[in-house]
């Protein structure tokens, strides 16, 4: 049974056991004044004359009658009133397992979306890190070319400073040579000069 189907189903019960615990105190009220009315008859029974004691026995046996009515009356009522109780104790019972239940499942659903939730959030995070890492690593990237391109340039500088270091070396070598070459040129001009006998 649903959940509203319970809740319906123990309110008439409720209803029902108050309806045979009412019809219990009724047949109490009743059966106490027939008591009362058997006393009176008893007594009046003792008192009265010969010709009216059949109609006092009659009216004590009919008292009677009504008594085991009332009694009879006092057993069914309480009886359905504790079967009815505890069928509205076993669908107490049941309604309260189906509302645990649902109170599980809803905090189980509440659980699976807040995981749901958290694992969506981890996932955006770790996309995001991935993302900044990614840039990151770009970032690092580009400044490791500029910084080679940087260092080639230098070393294309320091290839160009040492060839025309090595160029002047050559040249101031070859100038050397030449100078030397034209100084022993000279001393032997010198030397030729001082030998002509016209001098």
């Amino acid at each position: 049974e649903r959940t509203g189907e319970l809740s319906a189903k123990i309110g008439v019960l409720s209803e029902e056991v108050s309806d045979h615990v009412s019809a219990e105190d009724q047949a109490k009220a009743r059966l106490k004044t027939l008591r009362s009315e058997e006393l009176l008859l008893k007594a009046e029974l003792r008192r009265c004359s010969r010709d009216e004691r059949p109609g006092y026995r009659a009216a004590l046996r009919n008292t009677a009658e009504e008594v085991k009515n009332c009694q009879r009356d006092i057993r069914d009522a309480r009886r359905n009133a504790a079967k009815l109780a505890r069928d509205m104790r076993r669908a107490s019972s049941s309604l309260k397992k189906q509302e645990q239940g649902v109170k599980a499942a809803v905090m189980s659903d509440e659980t699976l979306r807040a995981q749901h939730e958290g694992s969506q959030k981890r996932i955006l995070e770790q996309r995001q890190r991935s993302i900044e890492a990614s840039a990151k690593s770009e970032e690092t990237e580009a400044a490791m070319q500029s910084l080679k391109d940087q260092l080639r340039m230098v070393e294309e500088r320091d290839a160009a400073s040492q060839m025309d270091k090595l160029e002047a070396e050559a040249a101031l070598k070859e100038a050397t040579q030449q100078l030397n070459q034209a100084r022993r040129t000279a001393r032997s001009i010198g030397r030729t000069w001082s030998l002509w006998p016209w001098r």
